[in-house]
C-alpha cells in the first residue's frame, strides 16, 4: 500500500428559523455552508472504515481548533458557516460516502 490523499467535503448545516439540527437532526436538503481539504490517506483502504475515521479526525480537529488537519482545513473555511466545530447535522463525504454527525457517532447515509 501507498500514501495517497483523499479529497473531503465537510458540510456544515446552517440554522433556519425553521430547523435547528440539535433539536430535529439529519436533514439531507438542509442549508449548509461546504469546505474541502485534501487529506493524507493509504491507498487501498477500506472506503466506509475511511470515511469514519477521517470524520473523527475532523470532529477532533474542529471542535478543538487544533493539529495539522486544522491547519490544512483553516485556508478553506466558508465565511457562510454559523459555527466552526463539527456538531449534529453537519456532515463530512468522503467520496460517495456522506457521514452525519449524530448525538453520539456518525451515521452512513
Amino acid at each position: 500500500m501507498s500514501n495517497s490523499t483523499v479529497t473531503v467535503r465537510i458540510g456544515w448545516t446552517q440554522y433556519t428559523g425553521s430547523y435547528c439540527p440539535p433539536l430535529d437532526g439529519w436533514k439531507a436538503d438542509a442549508p449548509r455552508a461546504w469546505a474541502q481539504v485534501d487529506l493524507p490517506t493509504v491507498e487501498g483502504a477500506d472506503p466506509q472504515l475511511l470515511a469514519e475515521v477521517l470524520a473523527e479526525q475532523l470532529f477532533e480537529a474542529t471542535n478543538r481548533y487544533a493539529g495539522p488537519i486544522w491547519k490544512m482545513l483553516q485556508r478553506s473555511l466558508p465565511s457562510g458557516r454559523g459555527h466552526t466545530a463539527l456538531s449534529v447535522g453537519d456532515c463530512v463525504q468522503v467520496g460517495s460516502i456522506t457521514l452525519s454527525c449524530e448525538s453520539l457517532g456518525w451515521k452512513v447515509r
